[in-house]
């Protein structure tokens, strides 16, 4: 089995360099007269290109616009007067394929690891799921409305939703139709500006990232406390040695960075919470009672939890766990993730 997984690791790594360089080349080749003369031979204008090439595999798109740059290149070989070209739109559109370029090795590595396409609309997406949905609270703001009031209860109840896989992904097809709804309604107003409409599309392009994310069980979840939102990622671990557990990683204000792991073992809820600071793991720690208490309404009581910094604390969990079978019904691994979420946001809220 070692072997296997040494393998597939090995595996892993060369498709990521592989993928890191074919976005390095993309950065260093692409330009606004590249892109007018990929649309040229596409015959394509504006954005149908624009979604063309957004939906494109990485390896086609670096390929065609290397084929459009010797074609542009044999063109102004054999003319004897080249017109610059108005390159406003490709100006535009060249900032937002060059936002790949940020962070890509970190974004490609969540691609494969969920088995999602690396294209550059999953790129774009990807580099924007940490602020979404502070981008459609703010959505709501701007343009108040039925639709936008809509799509404001959709992110605000999504806590409450956590109860399982089926309906996880139910919120998230709920959640994709109001960005949608509001998507039609901005496209039909003449107001709206190029980059408000690019905005919306990518917002609408991040949840449904995000959709296909949650059919693997890895959900990233907003959280509302009144003029704020954080974005908390939890993922329901299979196919691992770590598999029957609850992960979860969320920015808060007063504890900072929190990474919570969990496990059911005969309706005992075990696992490791690690924080930024010693004094926010004792915080938390002092709180605990309050955890239990939300574990008993589900049916369920509080174990071993440790609470530390990191490695440490997660290095002397995983000891202690040994080779302990994780059985459990799934349902109450997201019963558990519900109850931590709301614990620490009612902190937050009484901090």
């Amino acid at each position: 089995i070692s072997q296997v997984q040494e393998a597939f690791s090995k595996e892993t790594d060369t498709k990521e360099k592989y993928y890191n360089m074919v976005v390095e080349a993309l950065s260093e080749e692409i330009s606004p007269s590249g892109l007018e003369q990929m649309q040229m031979d596409m015959g394509n204008q504006g954005e149908e290109f624009a979604n063309e090439v957004f939906h494109r595999n990485i390896e086609e798109l670096l390929q065609q616009i290397r084929q459009a740059k010797n074609e542009q290149a044999r063109q102004a070989e054999n003319a004897d007067k080249k017109e610059e070209p108005d390159v406003g739109y490709e100006e535009e559109f060249l900032k937002s394929l060059r936002q790949v370029t940020d962070n890509n090795s970190r974004m490609i590595s969540y691609l494969n690891a969920n088995e999602i396409p690396v294209t550059i609309e999953n790129l774009m997406a990807a580099g924007n799921i940490s602020t979404v949905y502070e981008s459609l609270m703010n959505q709501v703001k701007k343009t108040p409305g039925k639709q936008q009031e809509e799509l404001k209860e959709s992110v605000e109840n999504m806590v409450e939703g956590i109860e399982d896989a089926e309906g996880m992904l139910e919120q998230y097809d709920t959640l994709a139709s109001k960005v949608e709804a509001v998507l039609e309604e901005r496209f039909a107003d003449n107001q709206i500006t190029s980059m408000e409409l690019q905005e919306l599309r990518m917002q609408a392009g991040t949840v449904g990232l995000l959709r296909q994310l949650a059919a693997r069980q890895d959900y990233h979840i907003p959280v509302v406390t009144g003029e704020n939102v954080t974005n908390i990622h939890l993922t329901i671990v299979n196919g691992s040695d770590n598999a029957g557990k609850v992960e979860i990683r969320m920015e808060t204000e007063r504890f900072g960075n929190i990474a919570a792991t969990f496990d059911v073992q005969e309706n005992a809820v075990g696992g490791v919470v690690l924080c930024a600071s010693r004094k926010a793991a004792d915080d938390m720690l002092e709180e605990a009672e309050k955890f239990k208490e939300r574990l008993l309404v589900q049916g369920m009581e509080l174990g071993r939890v440790t609470y530390g910094l990191q490695t440490k604390s997660t290095e002397a969990y995983e000891n202690a766990k040994g080779d302990t079978q994780n059985t459990q019904d799934t349902r109450q691994l997201y019963q558990v993730a519900k109850a931590f979420i709301k614990h620490v946001s009612q902190m937050e809220q009484l901090s």
